[in-house]
């Protein structure tokens, strides 16, 4: 392969890794913010004024950035599966350095 080829496929697999990571961050905070501002805000209100403010976010909350937020960390998790399938670096875990021996268990 050429090396420039190569360079250009590392470009775009750490693109779509980095963009990965920054859509899942996003979705966490947007989980994080609903869970912990909205719900406890709207745990306040009586029934009517739940129900209109849930009916009010609904119709605000459509739309395509909020789409790219929600769901981008699917498509691009899905893409990164494909586009890593075939990458020649393997990275091997290991597990042994977090085991006790056992003579510190007696």
């Amino acid at each position: 392969m050429h090396p420039i080829n190569n360079i250009m496929e590392q470009t775009i697999q750490n693109s779509l890794l980095i963009a990965l990571i920054v859509c899942t961050g996003l979705s966490a905070g947007l989980c994080f913010t609903w869970s912990n501002a909205v719900t406890t805000g709207l745990g306040r209100l009586d029934n009517f004024g739940y129900l209109s403010a849930f009916q009010q976010m609904n119709r605000t909350i459509l739309n395509p950035l909020f789409f790219l937020v929600f769901f981008g960390p699917l498509i691009l998790g899905v893409i990164n599966m494909f586009v890593f399938k075939s990458a020649t670096t393997t990275v091997a875990v290991s597990y042994t350095h977090l085991t006790l021996p056992t003579s510190d268990l007696v």
